[in-house]
């Protein structure tokens, strides 16, 4: 393993040989986090905005955000909402429709019970699992790399 800056990257030797007497050739590539097979990451939402200012444009930005990830070619593996995160898994959730696609491809998506109940949101829970924060933080510890909107 060599060092980089923001981690530990593998590389791959490959070497060809030609028939016995004739020059072999060495071939070096470092692979890069975009071309690392094992960089799954989930994502995080602990809010029902994005960023900071106005409320009305988080709202916006997070729906566009989750809207996003349907479309991107390498999906999270899991979306843990948590907090006011919660809203985006219920029946009044502009999110809902992309959740559920995103549930439909395999995503694995949790939503944190005791925040549900917090909010009195436990019986609109629309989309995913539901789970506590024992089990979150076993997810976030597990992770190779954390998304938090």
């Amino acid at each position: 393993m060599r060092r980089f800056g923001d981690g530990y990257h593998p590389y791959i030797t490959v070497r060809i040989s030609k028939k016995k007497g004739e020059v072999a050739s060495i071939y070096e590539q470092e692979l890069t986090r975009e071309n690392d097979i094992e960089d799954n990451y989930i994502v995080i939402v602990d809010t029902n905005t994005m960023g900071q200012g106005s409320k009305e444009l988080g709202k916006q930005l997070l729906k566009m955000f989750i809207y996003s990830l349907t479309e991107q070619p390498d999906l999270p593996e899991k979306i843990i909402f948590y907090n006011g995160g919660v809203h985006l898994v219920s029946d009044n959730s502009d999110s809902l429709e992309d959740l559920q696609i995103l549930a439909e491809n395999g995503i694995e998506i949790y939503a944190c019970g005791a925040c549900l109940n917090y909010y009195n949101l436990s019986e609109k829970c629309k989309v995913g699992e539901v789970t506590n924060m024992y089990h979150i933080i076993e997810m976030m510890r597990k992770s190779k790399k954390i998304i938090k909107p």
